[in-house]
């Protein structure tokens, strides 16, 4: 059995490399209890990892960034393909996708809390985003077409995209799946890569499973070029689609498990 706790605790007066000035605040221990084994270790994140800092407005059911970014790798887009999301939701597949496209780093955004630490000289961090910062490359390379019907979530995808600097390499439209212009549009391939709606309530799961049958016409409308790639919570709605679809990952998200269902071959080059 395993179980966290969390202790707060600042540095003292007379600590090696303490400097006597108050520091940014607290350092966050995080102790982990296994069986008979104890381990102490300093939190160097302090946000947690997934957080972008790009995210402040929000969807229905929000997909973690860090996920959102695992979806665009599995999924085998590459920039200068056509990459469609009908459910963007607050946009974080699609900006994670253009964030990639241009090499902006995961984080790139925020801080983290081993930045404040004495041992750690701010040259080495300048240095790092430095060489960083050279290797991003300028956006619109990528198609990236975006909507939703929700009019809420399009307008948190619109902020979202600003704050994250590609605001510029998404095209953005209020619509339903049904209507969503850029799958109508003649592209001869993309990927289509989304987190469609999903409930845990039964008597939705006869909407739900239509709704993915909807998806699979469309997706088969577009022609062989298209590869899909959707989120689930339930793997049967995957295959609803009609689409020869894997598991290219399971994880939890929320509290429930999850997975990344993939109608194309991971690339065994792809990052």
């Amino acid at each position: 059995m395993e179980f966290a706790s969390r202790a707060r605790s600042r540095a003292q007066p007379g600590a090696e490399g303490w400097d006597g000035s108050a520091g940014p605040g607290p350092q966050e221990l995080v102790v982990r209890m296994s069986e008979d084994v104890c381990t102490v270790s300093l939190d160097a994140s302090g946000a947690p990892l997934h957080r972008r800092g790009y995210r402040l407005a929000s969807g229905k059911a929000p997909l973690r960034e860090d996920l959102a970014r695992a979806a665009v790798l599995l999924s085998g887009w590459r920039p200068g393909q056509v990459f469609a999301d009908p459910f963007c939701g607050a946009g974080t597949l699609g900006i994670e996708a253009a964030r990639w496209a241009r090499g902006i780093p995961p984080g790139w955004d925020r801080r983290f809390a081993c930045e404040a630490w004495p041992q750690l000289d701010p040259r080495v961090v300048a240095e790092v985003r430095t060489a960083a910062e050279a290797a991003m490359r300028p956006g619109g390379e990528a198609p990236i077409h975006l909507s939703d019907r929700d009019p809420g979530a399009v307008s948190a995808t619109r902020e979202n995209a600003a704050r994250a600097g590609v605001q510029n390499d998404l095209q953005i439209e209020h619509a339903p799946m049904s209507a969503a212009p850029f799958l109508s549009a003649g592209h001869a391939e993309g990927a289509w890569v989304s987190n469609p709606p999903h409930g845990g309530r039964v008597g939705r799961q006869d909407t739900l499973r239509n709704l993915h049958q909807s998806i699979g016409q469309r997706l088969e409308a577009l022609g062989p070029g298209w590869s899909l790639t959707l989120v689930v919570r339930d793997r049967r709605l995957a295959h609803a689609t009609g689409a020869k679809m894997k598991a290219a990952l399971m994880t939890s998200h929320g509290g429930s498990k999850i997975w990344v269902m993939g109608s194309a071959e991971l690339d065994a080059e792809q990052e």
